[in-house]
């Protein structure tokens, strides 16, 4: 599966507006109006979660350290798709993220700076935001 920027942005959102600091994987599917009965849907929703949270810009909330290593999805054979809900938190990356990709002049000049979006790519939004801004400063730093 290809990773869509604008969708992976619309999670990240969707983690900074809700009410709660942790969201349940089942909120999740709602706030994204998708239904977690779908096997596409859940294969969708996997996509970006487990791309979130290698990238360090969600975290699971959890007591126990080997739930923290799982999404809660499990594939089984036969097309069987298993699903538990976690609570997920959006992480300091990720609010900075974010930030960056509200921003729109901010966005679209880290937009055309990363050219392709690939997964390397992510990482690298905070870091070319700031570097623009400092460019707009009208002092250096």
């Amino acid at each position: 599966m290809k990773i869509d920027i604008e969708v992976l942005k619309n999670y990240l959102i969707v983690f900074q507006e809700y009410d709660s600091p942790v969201i349940s994987t089942y909120e999740l599917f709602k706030q994204l109006g998708l239904n977690y009965q779908k096997n596409d849907d859940i294969k969708i929703v996997y996509h970006y979660l487990k791309i979130l949270y290698d990238q360090d810009l969600i975290d699971i909330e959890s007591n126990k350290p080997d739930d923290r290593r799982s999404l809660g999805i499990t594939f089984g054979h036969s097309g069987i798709i298993m699903l538990s809900s976690k609570h997920f938190r959006l992480t300091n990356e990720g609010h900075k993220t974010l930030e960056i990709m509200l921003q729109s002049k901010i966005w679209n000049f880290t937009k055309s700076q990363l050219g392709t979006i690939g997964v390397e790519s992510i990482k690298q939004i905070p870091a070319i935001g700031l570097a623009f801004i400092k460019t707009q400063l009208p002092f250096s730093l």
